[in-house]
């Protein structure tokens, strides 16, 4: 009678020796199941990783809308108050009601062209970095791919050793 370590996920079984009495068929069924099992095993991990990482970015897609929404609103109410007082506030400078036409446009082109232009130049740097931000985070399940291939390093290494026991010498 022989006695079998308990399958632990995420583990590999320790070799078999040339005398535990299990025939080579019993060792590649062995082999098959616990393949079986082990790709089984990176298929859940991989499924609850990507699930895990389409939440966040589901959730924060949303707070995202949310907030450009109402930064939008709030932006455009207040590029139109600076512009207003940059107006009011240069033709208060230049003389008030009395004010000579050439300051009523330069109050106009500086308060209603160069507001907006700055507020511009503001939003694109804010996106700018927030999506140099995002392409630096990949959606692909890194945890997943590396746990495979340490996995597939594992299987070669041990179906090497197999090899060698099993092969006359």
């Amino acid at each position: 009678m022989s006695v079998h370590a308990p399958h632990v996920p995420n583990s590999v079984s320790p070799p078999a020796s040339r005398d535990d009495g299990r025939s080579i068929a019993d060792l590649l069924k062995d082999l098959r199941d616990e393949s079986t099992t082990l790709v089984r095993q990176e298929v859940a991990l991989a499924k609850t990783e990507l699930s895990e990482k389409a939440a966040v970015y589901g959730r924060n897609a949303g707070k995202i809308a949310a907030g450009a929404a109402l930064a939008f609103a709030s932006t455009v109410a207040l590029v139109l108050a600076l512009a207003f007082a940059a107006y009011f506030a240069i033709v208060a400078l230049g003389g008030g009601d009395d004010a000579e036409e050439w300051v009523r446009w330069v109050a106009g082109l500086v308060g209603f062209v160069g507001v907006p232009l700055l507020a511009l130049a503001i939003g694109g740097f804010l996106i700018k970095s927030a999506v140099d931000r995002i392409s630096h985070t990949s959606p692909m399940p890194e945890q997943t791919i590396a746990s495979v291939k340490a996995d597939a390093r594992q299987v070669g290494h041990d179906l090497q050793e197999f090899k060698q026991k099993v092969t006359p010498r």
